[in-house]
């Protein structure tokens, strides 16, 4: 299946919800998005959930990141009252291995998020 012609340089968004009822948004992994993620509940009503990845600060930092919670929940407003935002998905290092800290660790995630 081919998704996008040819030579496209906009719309590629609009096609891509013509396909899929779903989009992830990865670039918060690398840095807090901007307030324009918004755009995306606007631009492409079809979407029906935009699964957000965690900040690399959440999951892989952890350490004195309470401001980053508060700054990727802002710009994802507009999603969570839409009824858009899908989940917030956590990519934790190889490293990150199933033991009582890191268990706590994932408690303190979901109650800081929701």
């Amino acid at each position: 299946m081919v998704l996008y012609p040819e030579n496209i340089k906009r719309n590629m968004l609009h096609l891509y919800a013509q396909q899929f009822n779903t989009v992830e948004i990865n670039s918060s992994y690398y840095r807090i998005p901007p307030a324009a993620v918004s755009i995306l509940q606007r631009k492409v009503p079809d979407i029906l959930s935009s699964p957000v990845k965690a900040n690399r600060e959440m999951t892989h930092t952890r350490e004195n990141n309470q401001a980053v919670f508060q700054n990727l929940r802002h710009p994802l407003q507009p999603l969570l009252d839409s009824g858009k935002l899908g989940c917030i998905l956590a990519q934790f290092p190889y490293s990150f291995h199933y033991n009582r800290k890191n268990r706590d660790y994932l408690y303190y995630l979901k109650e800081k998020n929701e």
